[in-house]
């Protein structure tokens, strides 16, 4: 009988809760099969049996807090007596190459602008949507004061279908209460009222009176809900306090011409997809183009020791991508990016991203960024004002990829841009240290021979 445990997973991490358990007892296990979710204040992550066997007690139950050392499950491994792996016996994952960055949405690629470039992302992400057709829309140009737009707007009422009764037809707060006096007064059905108003469209023939019908559907109440709050989202809110009590922010934005990059890539893109099972996107190259400019300057890639009023620099160049997961953000970091070649790169951010996807996520992942990146870009935005990872100095945002009317001599032609936006410390770093940061990484993209040298 094979004890199972809560390991050590490191990072100063004691304790975890059971976010899902994913066998139940009499299940058959082998060496490597994933078991239990466990989610802890810096990453949620799958752990596996180390053992063949097969499940013969569970004794945690979802939600439960665990710490380190206790025992989670019993596996009969037809050994007899109770066991508890040493050490060595604790498995070392596989690595797994996945074939293309799936499922992280922030790690994604740069994103190109639906209106003027297809888009090459994994997914498409939709944002401000609805399903039901609102009257705020044909509210907007219609004459009415402030009180009867916000009544109009509580009670779903189209104005354009109401003949004010205020200067140049003006529509009132007391044409809307009138119109929902009479709609309460003549509804039998508690959810939906048909109300018949007549609405002088226009001067007609006849004084012809038109007659509209307007269906009013009643807005259904929501309750209040609370939501718990995952262990990492604690410790994202944490961090991110941290930061902005810490940091004195400041930032500066740089127009990025890529057209030659894209299209160098396109030349290669679908051969390193046929061979290496490679999706080649911009990413790596804006990863390669920072690591080699932190280089050039060292105080970005540093960490602040507060406690002694210093900065620290890093000798390791570990690049963060910060992915979009459902259960959270987070960090993990290309280590030593500046000595890997762009292909590599792409290697370990496709790699990250499926550990995040499948939570296989561990913190060696995690630790020891020295500067990250965040991709919005890839969710569709331009611009946008990163926070730090404290106590690292700076991060880098990427936005999105349009096409853009640029003047060439004489003419105008069209170019593919992107905006790279750098957040940094003001205590350690000045505005023209970022613009001399920031000028090297355009140099970088937009000469982009010279990331080869």
């Amino acid at each position: 009988m094979y004890s199972f445990k809560f390991a050590d997973i490191g990072e100063g991490i004691h304790e975890g809760k059971v976010g899902e358990i994913l066998v139940k007892e009499g299940d058959t296990v082998k060496d490597g099969t994933n078991i239990i979710v466990v989610e802890t204040d810096k990453v949620t992550t799958e752990i596996a049996s180390p053992v063949n066997g097969t499940i013969s007690k569970i004794l945690i139950k979802v939600g439960d807090t665990i710490h380190v050392g206790q025992e989670l499950f019993l596996i009969d491994t037809g050994s007899g007596s109770a066991t508890s792996p040493s050490p060595a016996e604790v498995p070392v994952e596989k690595k797994e190459e996945p074939k293309e960055e799936v499922g992280a949405s922030v790690v994604g690629e740069v994103k190109v602008s639906n209106n003027v470039l297809p888009s090459f992302e994994s997914q498409q992400v939709e944002m401000f949507s609805s399903k039901e057709e609102s009257s705020t829309y044909h509210n907007a140009d219609v004459l009415a004061s402030p009180v009867a737009r916000l009544l109009a707007l509580e009670h779903n009422v189209d104005l354009s279908t109401i003949k004010g009764t205020g200067p140049s037809g003006r529509i009132l707060k007391d044409d809307i209460l009138s119109l929902i006096s009479n709609k309460d007064s003549s509804s039998s059905q508690p959810v939906q009222t048909t109300v018949t108003q007549q609405v002088v469209t226009a001067p007609v023939a006849n004084s012809q009176v038109v007659t509209a019908n307007v269906s009013q559907t009643s807005i259904a109440t929501r309750e209040d809900k609370a939501i718990e709050t995952t262990p990492m989202r604690k410790a994202i809110a944490k961090a991110m306090k941290e930061s902005w009590s810490n940091v004195a922010y400041t930032n500066l934005a740089v127009e990025i011409d890529v057209t030659e990059l894209w299209d160098q890539r396109n030349k290669f893109k679908d051969l390193i997809l046929e061979q290496e099972g490679i999706k080649l996107t911009l990413l790596p190259f804006i990863v390669k183009a920072i690591s080699k400019a932190l280089v050039k300057y060292p105080t970005f890639n540093s960490h602040v020791d507060e406690a002694n009023g210093q900065i620290i620099q890093k000798g390791a160049v570990n690049i963060g991508i910060a992915i979009d997961t459902k259960d959270g953000l987070i960090v993990p970091n290309i280590k030593n990016a500046d000595r890997l070649s762009v292909l590599d790169i792409a290697k370990e951010i496709t790699l990250l991203a499926e550990k995040a996807r499948t939570k296989k996520i561990q913190m060696s992942d995690l630790a020891g960024g020295t500067f990250s990146i965040s991709n919005y870009g890839s969710l569709g935005a331009s611009f946008g004002v990163p926070v730090i990872k404290h106590p690292e100095i700076a991060i880098a945002g990427i936005g999105t990829l349009e096409n853009k009317a640029k003047r060439v001599g004489l003419h105008f032609v069209e170019r593919k841009v992107m905006y790279l936006t750098v957040a940094a410390d003001h205590r350690w770093v000045d505005g023209g240290d970022i613009a001399r940061f920031v000028g090297l990484v355009k140099q970088y993209l937009e000469n982009f021979t010279l990331l080869f040298i």
